[in-house]
């Protein structure tokens, strides 16, 4: 197998919106070495049009966050630091990511996601207070009363469809959360 990487971190380590960075981070890497990228079977595979990677559910190749221009590598990590946002780009990322048909939705005019869940009981990350969504809005001249509210207080399967909902939306007020920052960033809206 020749100019080859892998990524078999996707659907293991974080949740989806770790997963989505893992798989842009990987996708972009690989081609801008001109590899081939493969990945195992991970929920990304179900929810857009342009991901039809080979799959390899299991690799022996090093692992690492830091690939340095190598091949045979199984990129493993979060890739969210700078200089792995550096090979993406938006557009290429809307091109990448498009919802199959099953899953474009009709977005709303306003929209709030409310990371809660996890971030509450671990006690170390930053809440975005209901009051921040709320003068935030009124400072953009929104009326924070009409905002369609998301929280990741749902079921895991319902929380896909609400992803395509925000990402359909006109205006965005994301959590300090991967997931609604990948909704915004392949997003149309503001």
């Amino acid at each position: 197998m020749s100019n080859a990487i892998a990524c078999t971190c996707l659907g293991g380590l974080g949740r989806f919106g770790n997963q989505m960075f893992q798989y842009a981070y990987a996708r972009a890497y690989a081609e801008s070495i001109g590899a081939k990228l493969y990945t195992n079977r991970w929920i990304g595979r179900d929810l857009f049009e342009g991901i039809d990677d080979p799959i390899m559910d299991e690799c022996s190749w090093e692992r690492t966050e830091e690939p340095g221009g190598r091949d045979h590598i199984d990129l493993w990590g979060y890739f969210q630091r700078p200089h792995h946002l550096a090979l993406l780009s938006r557009s290429k990322l809307k091109r990448w990511l498009r919802p199959k048909s099953k899953y474009q939705k009709r977005g709303h005019e306003l929209v709030f996601h409310k990371r809660r869940g996890d971030y509450i009981d671990a006690g170390c990350y930053a809440l975005i207070t209901d009051k921040a969504y709320e003068d935030g809005a009124r400072k953009f001249g929104k009326d924070p009363s009409k905002a369609k509210i998301y929280s990741d207080d749902r079921p895991v399967e319902a929380t896909y469809d609400d992803f395509f909902e925000i990402m359909a939306s006109k205006v965005i007020f994301r959590a300090n959360s991967s997931y609604s920052w990948w909704a915004a960033t392949l997003s149309d809206g503001e």
